[in-house]
């Protein structure tokens, strides 16, 4: 997810401070977990992958745009650290350019999301994921729906652990989907209006 929305650090202070394990899901998907970890993560692969498909289809014109086009081999889980920090580092800010993110976090505050000018911490909820619209959702709806810039602030006592599930259509898909009017802005075939 690191491409469009995703501005390329140009000194040390742009540098991200976490670790990050891409895992693509043709690599757990129908496969045997070999420990509980292993497991949780298919688990967790397996209902986000069905969330992120059910979400997508309630937006596509073509009831089977999403399933026909967003394959697991296209589709991956990140599992983020964020290690304790002094410092007000983190995830640089970007967007994402998948069309979802399904985002999972700890207990301990970082996420951030940009509105008019300000950055405003996401409050860490148990009972809740967080569903972040990426690049191409907002290119494929003609900018109707926003791509949100967002960042991790780290804490300077606590490690932070978050999981993100990136609902990507393959790069045929993207590079095939023609604007169907190319005066102003492109429209796109794939989405309804809101």
């Amino acid at each position: 997810s690191y491409r469009w929305g995703s501005p390329n650090a140009t000194c040390i202070g742009q540098l991200s401070w976490s670790e990050a394990f891409h895992i693509p899901l043709t690599h757990m998907l129908g496969s045997a977990g070999t420990n509980t970890f292993s497991w949780t993560i298919q688990q967790f692969a397996t209902q986000v992958s069905i969330l992120a498909q059910t979400l997508a289809e309630i937006l596509a014109q073509v009831n089977t745009f999403f399933e026909e086009n967003c394959l697991p081999s296209s589709c991956y889980i990140r599992l983020n650290r964020y290690p304790p920090c002094p410092l007000a580092s983190g995830l640089m800010p970007h967007t994402d350019s998948a069309f979802l993110t399904i985002l999972h976090q700890d207990q301990v505050r970082g996420l951030q999301m940009l509105k008019d000018g300000k950055w405003f911490a996401v409050k860490p909820n148990p009972d809740a994921l967080i569903i972040i619209i990426g690049d191409l959702f907002q290119a494929w709806s003609n900018g109707v729906y926003k791509s949100v810039e967002h960042r991790v602030v780290t804490n300077p006592k606590l490690e932070r652990f978050s999981m993100a599930y990136f609902f990507c259509p393959s790069d045929a898909t993207v590079k095939c989907q023609m604007p169907v009017s190319v005066t102003g802005l492109a429209y796109y075939l794939g989405l309804k209006s809101p």
